[in-house]
C-alpha cells in the first residue's frame, strides 16, 4: 500500500513539473511572437466622411482617398482644400493597428486618427484652427483599394562594439591605434637621449679627475 502511494505521489510531482515546463515554454513562444503593427506604407484606402456636429439636421457627406507612400499621407479631400501631406505613425492597440497623422495649412490643422483591422478602417477627424478653435469633427469608415499589409519590421540596436568596428573606413587607422605607434617610436629616442647624456657626464667627471692627478 505504501509503495502504491509513495509511487502516485512521484507521478504527481512530475505531473506537476511538466506542466510548469510546459507553461513556461508557451510563455517563452508567446514573448518571441509577439505581434507588430502592420506598414500602411504603399496602400490606398476609399473612405467616406461624415460631418460630426451637434444639433445638424444634415450631416455633410464627402467620398475621401487616402493615399500612404514613401512615409507620408495624403487626403485628396483636403489636399483639394491646401492642405499639405504630412508624416503620419503607427503603434499595435490590442489587435488593431492604431495610426495618426496632422495635416496642416496656414490657419488651420486637421487631426486624423485612425484604426484598421485586415481591410477594413474606421476613424475620427478633427478640424481646428491654430489656436485650437474647432471647426469641425469628422467620423470615417472605408476600405483598402490598392497594396498589401505586412507587420513593421523591428529595428534591432547594433552592438556599440560592432557599430565601431562597422563605422571604421577600411584602410584608415584610427587616432586610437596611431597614438601607440607613435609612442614606440619616440620611446627608442628618448632612450638615446638619455644615454647620451649619461655619458657626457661621465666623461665629464674622468675629465675632471685627470685634471687633479695630473
Amino acid at each position: 500500500m505504501k509503495k502504491v502511494v509513495v509511487v502516485t505521489l512521484t507521478l504527481a510531482v512530475c505531473a506537476g513539473f511538466l506542466y510548469v515546463a510546459s507553461a513556461q515554454e508557451k510563455a517563452v513562444q508567446q514573448e518571441e511572437k509577439k505581434p507588430m503593427p502592420f506598414e500602411l506604407n504603399a496602400t490606398e484606402w476609399e473612405v467616406t466622411l461624415t460631418s460630426v456636429v451637434e444639433g445638424e439636421a444634415k450631416p455633410e457627406i464627402k467620398p475621401d482617398t487616402l493615399t500612404f507612400e514613401s512615409g507620408k499621407f495624403v487626403s485628396q479631400e483636403f489636399e483639394r482644400r491646401g492642405y499639405e501631406p504630412a508624416s503620419f505613425a503607427v503603434a499595435l492597440k490590442g489587435k488593431k493597428t492604431v495610426w495618426t497623422s496632422a495635416l496642416r495649412k496656414a490657419s488651420e490643422v486637421v487631426y486624423w486618427r485612425g484604426d484598421f483591422r485586415d481591410k477594413a478602417m474606421r476613424g475620427m477627424v478633427s478640424v481646428q484652427k491654430v489656436d485650437g478653435t474647432l471647426v469641425k469633427d469628422y467620423s470615417f469608415i472605408g476600405k483598402m483599394v490598392k497594396g498589401s499589409l505586412k507587420e513593421v519590421v523591428p529595428v534591432e540596436e547594433m552592438p556599440v562594439e560592432e557599430a565601431q568596428e562597422v563605422t571604421t573606413p577600411a584602410g584608415e587607422e584610427t587616432l586610437a591605434s596611431q597614438e601607440p605607434v607613435e609612442q614606440q617610436e619616440a620611446a627608442p629616442q628618448e632612450v638615446k637621449k638619455e644615454k647620451k647624456a649619461k655619458e657626457t657626464k661621465q666623461e665629464t667627471k674622468k675629465e675632471k679627475k685627470k685634471g687633479l692627478f695630473f
